[in-house]
C-alpha cells in the first residue's frame, strides 16, 4: 500500500504535459485511438463535430527540460500540484502569477511574479509551452454556419472520464435489460 501511496504522489509533480499525454495514452488504449467529440462555436453556439485521433493530439517532446529560462526568470514547469494551489482563483491573470511565483526556481524572484510586466508574464507562458508542448491540448476550429475560426481547448481528463461514464452507462442498460429478460 506504501508504494501504491507514494505512486499516487509522484503523478502530482510530473509536469502537466506528462500527465496529459498519459491520460489520452489510456483513453486510446481504453477506447481506441479515433475520438469523436464537439465543441460549441464561441460566436453563434453551433454544435461543431471533431474527430481526432489520439496521436494527433500529442506533439512531439523529446526531451522534456526540467526548466526554462524567460524574462530573466528560471522557472520549473507546472505541476498538478501547482494547479491545484491556484485552483481557487477566481481571477486568471492573478491565478497565472502565483502559478509563476510557485515555478520560480529562484527563491528571491518569487516576488517578482506579481510585478513583472504583461509582456514578460507572456514570454515566460511561451517559454513554458514549448518546453511542455503537452500541457494544454489546444483545437483549431472553423464554424462552417457562421465562419468564425477559433480554437477550443481538450482536456484529456475530462474527455477520458466522459467516455468511462458513457461506457458504464451502456453496461449498467445492457444488465438492466438481461436481468428484466431473466428475472
Amino acid at each position: 500500500m506504501g508504494a501504491a501511496r507514494n505512486a499516487g504522489r509522484a503523478h502530482r509533480r510530473l509536469p502537466l504535459g506528462e500527465i496529459t499525454a498519459g491520460l489520452v495514452r489510456l483513453r486510446a488504449a481504453s477506447f481506441g485511438a479515433n475520438i469523436r467529440a464537439h465543441v460549441d462555436c464561441a460566436r453563434c453556439g453551433e454544435r461543431l463535430a471533431l474527430s481526432l485521433s489520439a496521436d494527433s493530439l500529442l506533439r512531439a517532446a523529446a526531451d522534456t527540460p526540467q526548466s526554462v529560462a524567460a524574462a530573466g526568470l528560471r522557472c520549473r514547469l507546472p505541476s498538478l500540484r501547482d494547479l491545484a494551489a491556484v485552483a481557487h482563483e477566481r481571477d486568471a491573470a492573478q491565478a497565472a502569477r502565483r502559478l509563476l511565483a510557485r515555478c520560480m526556481l529562484d527563491a528571491g524572484d518569487a516576488g517578482d511574479a506579481a510585478a513583472l510586466p504583461d509582456a514578460s508574464l507572456r514570454e515566460v507562458e511561451d517559454a513554458l509551452e514549448a518546453a511542455d508542448p503537452n500541457a494544454d491540448l489546444a483545437l483549431d476550429v472553423h464554424c462552417e454556419a457562421c465562419g468564425h475560426r477559433g480554437s477550443a481547448e481538450l482536456d484529456a481528463g475530462k474527455l477520458l472520464w466522459d467516455e468511462i461514464d458513457a461506457q458504464a452507462r451502456t453496461l449498467l442498460g445492457e444488465v438492466h435489460r438481461l436481468a428484466r429478460a431473466y428475472g
